[in-house]
């Protein structure tokens, strides 16, 4: 009830709009009760044409209601009296909530109220114990709790291990190498990590669950996971290569050009390394799916612990060794996540290949079409003088990028 905006809605609802395997309910249609009588019509709004998705307690006992209570009838209602006919508000409220709440000391309580998510958990509980006042389900059970401490356990042993390698240049070269240094590694960071944010962050919260369900099908995951490299790397790659094309530009819009001369040789190193990143976004949500959440943590703990040995050794010989290491450190995680996944989900390396090959001719694209436009546009040379930043001024900068991205688009 807490997923509907209108009780219409709800007692509109007929058994095919109901997709019990895809955990989601089409609202279609609504039955207005006026005077006493049922008028059945589409939602007044194109808004109010939607998908309602249900979380996985709810599709059980919507399956379980339809088995017992609603008719074999693609067009029966999902919710109806014992005659099969409408469910009147009315009716509803004196002969069933009504009760209900009153038996449980919350008189006052309507159905519109469970709308807002702390009264419909309390209110769903509240007819779940009048309905069935079973009390076993509150009994302490910790048959599984071994399964629970042992995820919890890896989780938080790959949180960890992550936030420490992401800390740790920071702490490494405000240790060995002046305070400029560190300003300058962190902000050609940030401008590294765009296409990160842009394009990766959101791929666990998508990639997970629809692998889990792969999964409970039984079916391989290969396929899939094939497919989500390509799709990841045809938009990660062309913004990897255009960073290091484009990164004076880039550099002088978001920073300044009292940036230019530190910032932009290190952008360009970590740009070129981020090549090899396109895999290991994936490899948490495909270990998970397939219970491998052993190897999630072993494959952190070995990718990150020897990049830290290499980034810590690099930084003896200033930062920008220490981002040129991540020309080794970054392929080499991209290997091992590859290698992980692997062992779960057999694929040739060909296969990989193939998955790319797209991907790289649409890279190849963009970075010629940045080079010509940037050839065209504004002369290198002109660029790289950080001597004389006062010809250069940031609403040129912001013209010429844009236009470039134009070109690239229109390729």
């Amino acid at each position: 009830m807490a997923r509907f905006d209108h009780w219409a809605e709800l007692v509109g609802l007929r058994r095919r709009h109901v997709d019990l395997a895809g955990a989601r309910v089409q609202v279609v249609e609504q039955a207005t009760e006026v005077a006493g009588k049922i008028i059945v019509s589409p939602p007044k709004t194109d808004a109010g044409r939607r998908v309602v998705t249900l979380p996985k307690v709810a599709v059980d006992a919507l399956a379980a209601h339809l088995e017992e209570y609603a008719g074999p009838d693609p067009d029966g209602l999902v919710f109806t009296t014992p005659k099969g006919a409408h469910l009147l508000r009315s009716s509803f409220n004196r002969f069933v909530w009504r009760p209900a709440v009153e038996h449980v000391g919350l008189d006052g309580l309507r159905v519109h109220d469970l709308r807002h998510t702390a009264a419909a958990a309390g209110a769903t509980t509240i007819l779940s114990f009048y309905f069935r006042p079973d009390l076993s389900i509150l009994r302490p059970a910790f048959r599984s709790w071994g399964n629970v401490l042992t995820f919890g356990g890896y989780n938080g042993a790959s949180f960890v291990i992550n936030r420490v390698y992401e800390s740790l240049p920071s702490l490494v070269l405000g240790y060995l190498l002046p305070h400029a240094a560190v300003g300058l590694y962190n902000r050609a960071s940030v401008v590294s990590d765009i296409p990160d944010k842009v394009v990766l962050t959101s791929v666990f919260s998508v990639a997970f669950p629809a692998l889990a369900a792969e999964v409970r099908e039984g079916r391989s995951l290969k396929e899939p996971y094939l497919r989500a490299l390509g799709l990841i790397t045809v938009l990660y790659w062309p913004a990897q290569v255009l960073l290091v094309l484009l990164a004076y530009p880039v550099v002088m819009l978001l920073l300044g050009p009292q940036w230019l001369g530190g910032v932009v040789p290190l952008l360009q190193l970590m740009a070129i390394a981020g090549l090899a990143w396109f895999p290991v976004m994936l490899t948490s949500p495909v270990l998970l799916a397939v219970a491998a959440n052993r190897d999630r943590v072993l494959a952190d703990l070995v990718g990150r612990s020897l990049s830290a040995v290499v980034l810590c050794s690099a930084a003896y010989f200033g930062v920008l060794v220490m981002a040129a290491s991540k020309l080794v450190t970054l392929p080499f995680q991209m290997f091992l996540s590859l290698y992980f996944v692997r062992r779960h989900i057999p694929f040739r390396w060909a296969e990989v290949c193939a998955a790319l090959w797209k991907s790289a001719v649409a890279t190849a694209g963009a970075a010629g079409a940045a080079a010509e436009g940037w050839l065209a546009s504004w002369p290198h040379a002109a660029v790289a003088s950080a001597s004389a930043p006062a010809a250069t001024d940031r609403r040129t900068i912001r013209r010429r990028v844009f236009g470039l991205i134009g070109i690239i688009q229109f390729w």
